[in-house]
């Protein structure tokens, strides 16, 4: 638990100091968020706000975590999803700030990706990893096999989770909230 600790620790400490720095080379690089026109005028103020601020948050969890834990097949499918997810959402902005294209990956490219690595992590886990398609139900106390429903509860928990976090990201960076609300709990599930 000390070593899980001190890689949050260290994590937020390199997110801190790397931000002021990274800002303001994002600023002039002019990898600014673009604003649609049918917003709020309120909006339009906070064009050029910088974007791919997240590089900074991936690169202190991989770090934390390779410094922090062994490299375990669990660990490396939970850095999978993690930069898989990154990927998407670093394509997403990039199409954004260079092809000026302010809704950035289209909903279908943005399914399809999350859906593909829900499948790989299905198949890691249940193949590799020895997971097997049982769930725990805490207020009855009861393990329950759920056969393949298991596959569609992970998809949609995958799916959903990183849609959460997706959809309430924006102008004013509300992404850190809420991937540290659905981080803390699969930190936990993991746990």
């Amino acid at each position: 638990m000390d070593k899980i600790l001190l890689a949050a620790i260290f994590a937020a400490g390199l997110v801190l100091c790397t931000g002021p720095l990274l800002i303001p080379e994002l600023h002039k690089l002019k990898f600014g968020q673009s604003i649609r026109e049918e917003g709020p005028k309120s909006h339009q103020a906070k064009s050029g706000t910088p974007t791919m601020g997240g590089i900074m948050i991936i690169l202190a969890i991989v770090i934390a975590t390779v410094a922090a834990a062994p490299l375990t097949p669990a660990v490396l499918l939970a850095l999978f999803i993690t930069l898989g997810h990154f990927v998407l959402g670093f394509l997403d902005d990039y199409i954004k700030v260079v092809k000026k294209r302010n809704l950035g990956l289209k909903a279908k490219q943005k399914m399809l990706g999350q859906i593909l690595i829900a499948i790989v992590t299905m198949i890691v886990g249940t193949r590799v990893l020895g997971i097997d398609t049982t769930i725990w139900i805490p207020i009855a106390d009861i393990n329950l096999d759920i056969g393949v429903g298991y596959y569609f509860l992970v998809l949609f928990v995958l799916v959903g989770t990183s849609n959460a976090v997706n959809l309430t990201d924006g102008l004013d960076g509300l992404a850190s909230g809420t991937v540290a609300i659905a981080s803390g709990a699969y930190a936990l599930v993991c746990y």
